[in-house]
């Protein structure tokens, strides 16, 4: 597997359940692999505890995680979370220079759902994402797993047009964006069982051959534009690896 390297420019630790070890995660993959880059997820809905400050606790959580190497720190709320969501959180945190002092040099992200079904739903998602830029704290934004390319094009363009209104250095912004890597495993799941906030057309979920050309149409797009892929689907063997390099081949011939 060490040839899987080659294709490495970081790797992400999930919260997927309250509980979850995630700094001593990052430290093991640290000791591992001291050249890439670790990013570490802290929903807010698995991290809630009684009585504690959530911003508070966020910041002693990105303390420990650059102890051990982490370099980034992606922010979510999660699927019905706390009201006290990542908006909030951040310009608490923004009115804090102890706290944000207190944040070291760890680079933080949030997540931006481009492909939200309706004009409504995007636009308020489009708010949010103003007000986070307007702490000044973030410094990656993340788009969600989504196949519609007009859309996530006007999300592309809105993130750095409201970066360049609301932030001193727009060019500081990296966006980073989710693709899965086609086949019939990762279709299947897509199908019965996707992730919350996830939406995918009729031409990605018909087939694995639309899968593929949906995913490809995506890296081109991401690649003309800049936009770092994320790829979230599991790599477990050769196979997956030639899969992979194959995939993302779309992106040498932008």
């Amino acid at each position: 597997m060490a040839c899987a390297r080659n294709l490495l420019l970081g790797l992400n630790v999930p919260n997927k359940k309250p509980g979850e070890p995630l700094v001593e995660w990052a430290e093991a993959l640290h000791q591992e692999l001291p050249n890439v880059d670790l990013c570490v997820h802290y929903s807010l809905k698995h991290q809630r505890s009684q009585g504690e400050d959530a911003v508070e606790k966020f910041v002693g959580f990105c303390q420990k995680a650059e102890s051990v190497g982490v370099a980034r720190i992606l922010l979510v709320t999660g699927p019905r979370g706390p009201r006290k969501d990542t908006p909030h959180v951040l310009e608490k945190l923004a009115r804090s220079p102890r706290r944000q002092s207190a944040l070291g040099s760890v680079r933080l992200g949030v997540a931006f759902n481009a492909c939200l079904p309706t004009e409504q739903e995007r636009v308020e998602e489009q708010r949010r994402l103003v007000r986070i830029l307007k702490t000044g704290l973030v410094k990656d934004v993340w788009l969600n797993l989504g196949s519609d390319v007009r859309l996530l094009e006007e999300g592309i363009s809105f993130v750095r047009a409201a970066a360049a209104e609301f932030m001193d250095s727009s060019s500081d912004v990296q966006i980073l964006g989710s693709v899965l890597l086609p086949n019939p495993a990762q279709l299947k799941q897509m199908r019965e069982r996707p992730w919350g906030g996830v939406h995918l057309g009729e031409e990605y979920l018909s087939s694995l051959a639309g899968m593929k050309r949906c995913t490809q149409s995506i890296l081109k797009l991401y690649g003309s534009e800049g936009v770092q892929p994320l790829v979230e689907s599991k790599v477990r063997n050769e196979e997956d690896i030639c899969s992979l390099e194959n995939l993302l081949q779309s992106l040498r011939h932008v």
